[in-house]
């Protein structure tokens, strides 16, 4: 079953809700009421008003000067320039706007030049051209040709050339793979270097495949290996050997004082050492001869005065000069020393000996 609320007559009645503001923005007011039986049926009313805030109103902008035109939308014949102005003298508010009229502004306009340069084009290919060769390989292209005609690019204002080549070659079609040649490749080492000090030697190979020959092209010529030096590797270690002799001492004989000039045998000698040899390692070699020292025998004829004869005449020379007065020319001979005949000797001294010998530089004569 239902109930509502019946008020006591002389008492007044709850409050009926708000009414809706009387402004749908700004300020309003809005209003509620409520009543009071009287005795002998009659009521009475009583009304309550307040305030109301609604969002705020929209309040109209205006708008700013027009800006400056914009340049010209080309840079030659007829195109378009546009300028702009603002909503900001003042601002709209609270969703308000500047009225009518654009934000933006066109017109038509001229670019810098009349008349625009036009890009050329290519026409058509041409028919390809008959192949000169009887095998598919170098030289063996075909060609084509095209204009740039289609349209051709303007001279006044100068338009773009066209954009590729105007001649394509192709390769001739139908045609047997042309012979080609081998080359060799570079040199490798087949074996490794045989040796761990010093320069050794090591086979090289090479193989023709720079390129292979094909479609019976010929061969490489030469040789596929070959010997070659490898190394250094390093110092080795010393290899004993025998060192220079050195210079024969001077013709003497203790015993005999000074043997210059005299028919008296003397004795030289002169040595050598094996060099590289350190202690407990192989000897120099036997090839070499075995001894240290070599004597000889000798006679003493430095600086002593012997007897000279003339040689014969050589053959003349040039005439000098070669031409104008007076030419001259010359011949010469040389005057030999007669060294002393001194007998034979057959005498060995040492390990190593020699026979006689005259020892000395000649004096004059």
């Amino acid at each position: 079953m239902c109930w509502h609320h019946v008020t006591p007559v002389g008492q007044w009645g709850p409050w009926a809700a708000w009414s809706r503001c009387s402004v749908t923005c700004g300020e309003g007011t809005e209003l509620r009421g409520r009543s009071r039986r009287a005795e002998g049926g009659g009521a009475s009313r009583e009304w309550e008003l307040r305030a109301c805030h609604m969002a705020c109103c929209p309040v109209p902008g205006s708008w700013s000067p027009w800006g400056p035109w914009g340049g010209c939308s080309v840079t030659c014949g007829a195109g378009r320039e546009s300028r702009r102005r603002g909503c900001d003298a003042p601002p709209p508010q609270c969703g308000g706007n500047c009225g009518g009229g654009p934000e933006k502004e066109e017109r038509i306009c001229n670019g810098g030049s009349p008349i625009c340069p036009v890009g050329g084009a290519w026409g058509p290919w041409s028919q390809w051209e008959p192949c000169g060769a009887t095998c598919r390989g170098a030289g063996s292209s075909r060609s084509r040709k095209r204009k740039c005609d289609s349209p051709a690019p303007s001279v006044d204002p100068p338009g773009k050339p066209c954009e590729g080549k105007e001649t394509e070659k192709g390769d001739c079609p139908g045609l047997p793979p042309c012979p080609v040649d081998g080359a060799w490749g570079p040199w490798a080492e087949l074996t490794p270097c045989p040796v761990r000090c010093g320069i050794g030697a090591v086979t090289l190979r090479r193989s023709c495949d720079s390129p292979a020959p094909q479609h019976g092209g010929r061969g490489c010529h030469g040789n596929a290996t070959r010997r070659a030096v490898c190394g250094p590797m390093g110092a080795c270690p010393a290899v004993p050997h025998w060192g220079p002799w050195s210079s024969w001492t001077h013709c003497e004989r203790r015993s005999w004082g000074d043997l210059r000039c005299k028919e008296v045998v003397g004795q030289q000698k002169r040595t050598r050492e094996c060099v590289g040899r350190d202690v407990g390692s192989e000897p120099c070699p036997i090839s070499g001869g075995l001894g240290t020292i070599q004597l000889r025998a000798c006679y003493n004829v430095h600086h002593c005065p012997l007897s000279g004869s003339w040689t014969e005449w050589g053959q003349w020379g040039l005439c000098h000069p070669p031409c104008g007065a007076d030419p001259k020319r010359s011949r010469f001979r040389d005057c030999r020393p007669i060294n002393p005949n001194y007998p034979y000797v057959g005498a060995l001294w040492g390990l190593w000996g020699s026979m006689g010998s005259l020892w000395g530089y000649m004096g004059d004569f």
